[in-house]
């Protein structure tokens, strides 16, 4: 039986940056009003990480600082077996069921160590669960640090890699995270992919692009 918070569909403000934040894995750019809320209490035991999102006109920002019991160890060939963060959005914010468009993306995100060099993303084809091996894609720009018990990772989106990103005339966006621990657990903002979140995007939440918190 599915958690009962997969009945609901999160709903949470995005504040504008006014300084866009150094992309350097050190995360005191995020103050706690970047900060997503978490949901559901029910699942609170099992939450192992903390997410950020922010944007200015040009860019969609993230990080995140995800607590593990050892070293991170992301998988290369098969990104969504080891420690991994996968990003998904609908820069139209329409969520159509089954109805993964050219507004929707899909991207991963793998922090430093287990033979990777350094933290990278990469784009995924649209509506497909497993890629094997996708290719970096270097308009993002990433940086992570990692530890002995875990890593972060931070995150920016330019225009180039989100060419429909318009937040005057769309100033909602379809969002979904899912974070992968390599030793088996997940964690996601609305569902996770045992409700093919990655080719629906009616699972996935809304983010609502807000200029001034007051």
């Amino acid at each position: 039986m599915y958690p009962l918070r997969y009945a609901f569909q999160p709903v949470a403000s995005c504040l504008r940056m006014e300084t866009p934040p150094q992309i350097d894995g050190e995360l005191d750019d995020w103050s706690k009003h970047y900060l997503l809320p978490d949901w559901y209490e029910e699942d609170a035991a099992d939450l192992f990480a903390t997410f950020y999102a922010g944007w200015d006109e040009s860019h969609l920002y993230f990080a995140t600082q995800v607590n593990l019991r050892r070293a991170p160890r992301p998988n290369l060939r098969r990104f969504w077996e080891g420690d991994c963060l996968e990003v998904f959005l609908d820069l139209r914010g329409t969520l159509a069921r089954n109805a993964f468009g050219q507004q929707c993306v899909h991207f991963f995100f793998l922090p430093q160590g287990n033979g990777n060099p350094r933290a990278h993303g990469g784009r995924c084809e649209p509506g497909v669960e497993n890629q094997v091996a996708v290719a970096e894609d270097e308009t993002l720009s990433v940086a992570g640090l990692t530890y002995a018990q875990g890593y972060s990772l931070e995150i920016a989106m330019p225009r180039e890699a989100i060419p429909t990103f318009e937040p005057d005339s769309h100033p909602s966006i379809g969002f979904n995270y899912v974070l992968h621990d390599a030793s088996g657990r997940t964690q996601s903002w609305s569902v996770g992919k045992e409700l093919h979140t990655y080719r629906d995007p009616s699972t996935w939440g809304v983010l609502d692009l807000i200029r001034d918190a007051s």
